[in-house]
């Protein structure tokens, strides 16, 4: 049966903040790249030729950014007016596909092959297979527990310290037959983990195909940060159309497009969303991000601790003590 793709773009990646404030998450760039273009250059490695991208916050952002074809792969958008879950999402989607469907997390950073996992799948016949790795902190993730074979036994979802033997974590890349797609009610909130996983365990064939490959949920400041400088190994990012003075000190920083950083600024291990502007001789300490278009003015000494104020418009707002602040740290 032929296969398609479904990549999970609808999220606020409110956690990102204030990266996310007018970008959606998946066109984040990693090393100047969007993610969700890197994404797509491994579907077209599979020789899939269909995706469909679910879209909820800043989507018509995703269209206009992505378009309709990108590396041979047609591009359809599903939109979801209210949020639909993981898997109520895929489903919303399903109605611009007819084959079984490679689901992709476009949260995610992952460098395996997504043609091995596909040959697993058929080869042993699965219903539904799930890629994970191996995490020695599985607190934060959903746990699969298997067999010798490999076919899912169990779940655990983001276990407590000694509540599941297993350490091999859910990555967000799942193979999915038709039939459990087509079984899935429409319009209806549904998480896979949560709803769909657990009711299928014992009539389906529940296969992980486990990878030792790089994978990062950039679900974190910190965690995009480390990614970034991961491809970079460790140089600074810069963005295009940056002016940045030539006496100026960055470190193991990731600059955003139209930045300006003046004489004597210094930032270290910080990120620089697009059109800000660092004054001179003012001063981003590690683990700070500074929001689009905000300024931080000259001589000023930004970190994760400050309580600065910083003019955005014609307002003024807290840096790092408020919600909605566009000056977060990096935790």
């Amino acid at each position: 049966m032929q296969l398609e793709c479904v990549i999970m773009a609808g999220g606020k990646g409110s956690r990102l903040y204030p990266l996310t404030q007018n970008t959606p998450k998946p066109l984040l760039p990693v090393n100047n790249i969007p993610n969700i273009i890197k994404i797509l250059a491994a579907v077209n490695k599979c020789k899939i030729k269909k995706a469909v991208i679910t879209t909820g916050y800043l989507g018509d952002e995703l269209k206009k950014n992505i378009g309709s074809n990108v590396y041979d792969v047609e591009i359809k958008y599903a939109h979801e007016e209210k949020p639909l879950g993981s898997a109520g999402g895929v489903k919303n989607a399903a109605k611009y596909t007819t084959g079984d469907l490679l689901v992709i997390s476009g949260d995610a950073v992952f460098e395996g092959e997504l043609s091995d996992m596909i040959k697993r799948h058929y080869n042993s016949s699965a219903d539904l297979t799930v890629a994970c790795t191996e995490m020695e902190d599985t607190s934060r993730f959903g746990v699969l527990v298997t067999d010798k074979d490999g076919r899912i036994t169990s779940f655990c979802e983001k276990p407590k310290k000694g509540e599941c033997d297993s350490r091999l974590v859910n990555i967000g890349i799942y193979i999915i037959s038709r039939e459990i797609i087509d079984s899935l009610p429409e319009n209806t909130p549904l998480d896979f983990s949560l709803d769909v996983f657990p009711n299928i365990l014992e009539n389906k064939r529940m296969m992980a195909w486990k990878s030792d490959a790089y994978w990062c949920d950039m679900g974190t400041l910190s965690s995009y940060l480390e990614c970034n400088m991961r491809y970079s190994k460790g140089k600074n990012i810069i963005g295009k159309n940056c002016n940045i003075s030539p006496d100026a000190k960055i470190s193991g920083s990731i600059i955003f497009d139209g930045v300006t950083v003046e004489a004597n600024a210094c930032i270290c291990d910080a990120v620089i969303c697009k059109d800000a502007h660092i004054g001179n001789g003012a001063g981003v300490a590690r683990g700070s991000v500074i929001g689009e278009s905000c300024s931080v003015s000259a001589s000023e000494v930004v970190s994760p601790d400050s309580l600065n104020i910083t003019r955005v418009t014609s307002q003024e707002i807290m840096r790092n003590d408020v919600p909605n602040a566009l000056t977060m740290s990096i935790d």
